[in-house]
């Protein structure tokens, strides 16, 4: 088994302005690669590869439009912050996220029972990160906005943690239409 999600890949010129906005957050954190910035639909987990890759083969939906916008952080149960830019939920991306969700239901895949927030992680950082950094850092870049750009398909990835951090294989690109 792998452990599988699936993902939004952004335009290179989106992930080039997340990069600049990168290097106005505090540096005590893993930043998220360049070529490792994207938007989860679904994260898996642990599932056997070839049901889940006919499941998602079934599915149709529009292309979507990202539009990224505002900055914010949560704080997880190990007191860790994850810093991410927003991403406008479209009629499009919802309906996406809905299929998905509904094909994947074949493989005994469960969805998340909270609402769907999309979200690209910029930076981790474990306990003890300055407040007033992270503040001073979204205060400052609270007007940050992407205009919005067109995707046309999503990816299926195999994800394997490494002490340097994960690293993400993409296994299968499905088209939009």
């Amino acid at each position: 088994m792998k452990r599988l999600f699936l993902a939004l890949n952004l335009h290179s010129e989106a992930v080039q302005e997340l990069v600049r906005l990168q290097c106005h957050l505090p540096a005590a954190g893993r930043h998220a690669a360049a070529d490792q910035i994207h938007l989860t639909l679904h994260f898996l987990g642990h599932a056997e590869f070839a049901p889940v890759e006919l499941a998602l083969g079934d599915i149709s939906a529009a292309p979507v439009p990202l539009e990224i916008g505002a900055v914010g952080s949560f704080q997880s149960w190990d007191e860790a912050v994850t810093v991410w830019a927003g991403v406008r939920l479209t009629k499009e991306l919802q309906d996406l996220h809905v299929a998905m969700a509904s094909a994947l239901a074949k493989t005994g895949f469960r969805p998340e029972t909270r609402p769907y927030c999309p979200h690209v992680t910029l930076a981790r950082y474990k306990r003890g990160v300055s407040d007033t950094a992270l503040a001073e850092f979204l205060t400052s870049q609270s007007s940050f906005r992407i205009p919005s750009r067109t995707v046309a398909e999503f990816v299926l990835y195999s994800s394997e943690l490494t002490s340097s951090g994960p690293v993400y294989r993409r296994e299968r690109t499905f088209a939009l239409r």
